[in-house]
Formats: C-alpha cells, sequence, structure tokens
C-alpha cells in the first residue's frame, strides 16, 4: 500500500506527469525512464525483470529492482495510473526494509 511510503512522498520535490499509466508493461518502461535521470549510467547495474505492483486503494504502481551489487539495495519509484504523476523516486538499502 502507499501508505508504506508516506515518508518518500512527502519528501519526492520533483512534479513529472508522464500521461496515464494502463499497464503493469507501460509502468517498467516508465520507471526505466526516470531511473535513467536519476541513476545515470548506473542503469544498466538494475536487475530485470522489475518487479511491479498496483495498489488499487491508492491506484498507483509501485516498481521496484535489485541493484546487481547488493549492498545498493534498490531502486524503487511510485506512479498514479490515472495520469502518470511520479509520486517518488528513491533507492533503499535491504536492511531499511
Amino acid at each position: 500500500q502507499i501508505k508504506n511510503f508516506e515518508e518518500q512522498v512527502f519528501n519526492f520535490k520533483e512534479d513529472r506527469s508522464v500521461g496515464a499509466v494502463e499497464s503493469a508493461k507501460t509502468a517498467k518502461e516508465v520507471a526505466e525512464q526516470i531511473w535513467r535521470d536519476y541513476f545515470k549510467s548506473n542503469i544498466a547495474a538494475l536487475r530485470k525483470p522489475y518487479k511491479v505492483f498496483f495498489d488499487e486503494e491508492s491506484d498507483t504502481w509501485l516498481v521496484e529492482s535489485k541493484w546487481l551489487l547488493k549492498s545498493l539495495g534498490t531502486a524503487c519509484i511510485l506512479i498514479q495510473k490515472c495520469d502518470g504523476k511520479v509520486l517518488a523516486v528513491w533507492q533503499e538499502r535491504d536492511s531499511e526494509r
């Protein structure tokens, strides 16, 4: 649930929308585009396939990918389905889970 990520959403200061995100496939593609902006050339160090979760209550996609170097943890992004608003992008160490 998105409630589990309130701190990440609150701390995210960017206002970006990519248009409606109707499928898990599109959510993965959007996540990769956004991660490319945030993580630059390190994007190649993300494991595929990405994990995609959908929270019906908040109409939000959560996309995650572990880094190949385990100490880096997990790259995460929250995207609203209806308009593609990026709610948060963050990197989470596995010890934080």
